[in-house]
């Protein structure tokens, strides 16, 4: 008998153990992985110094193509946000898409402004070309 409660007790522990970072997900979307720190329930995966939680960037870097892919939320006005962030950081977008598989715009500007843009609500994320 005491057997069966000890693996009734593990069994319960690892169930919380597997839920609790999914139920973190759910509340958060946008929360990655826990840093360790006890002070810091929850903190984003990697840190940018420009907001708590940036949008992911997809991909490697690649120096034969400079350009960036910035893909929108659903709902964002690809045209009118875009003309938006190109006055916000000073930047031309080459190519503007507004299809239904991909909503965004491709453009080449430095890693600050990378940042910067994956700081912004209505970028879902944003990949080296």
């Amino acid at each position: 008998m005491r057997g069966f409660i000890e693996h009734r007790i593990r069994s319960t522990v690892l169930v919380a153990a597997l839920a609790l970072p999914v139920i973190a997900y759910l509340k958060h979307p946008r929360v990655l992985e826990s840093d360790g720190d006890a002070a810091d329930p929850i903190a984003c995966g990697a840190p940018v110094p420009f907001c708590a939680c940036p949008a992911p960037l997809y991909g490697k870097f690649d120096s034969w193509f400079e350009d960036f892919i910035v893909v929108f939320r659903d709902g964002v006005n690809v045209t009118r946000e875009t003309a938006r962030l190109e006055q916000v950081y000073n930047f031309r977008a080459t190519t503007v898409m507004s299809s239904t598989q991909i909503r965004g715009f491709s453009a080449v500007f430095d890693d600050e402004v990378r940042d910067r843009l994956r700081c912004e609500t209505s970028v879902d994320h944003v990949s080296y070309d």
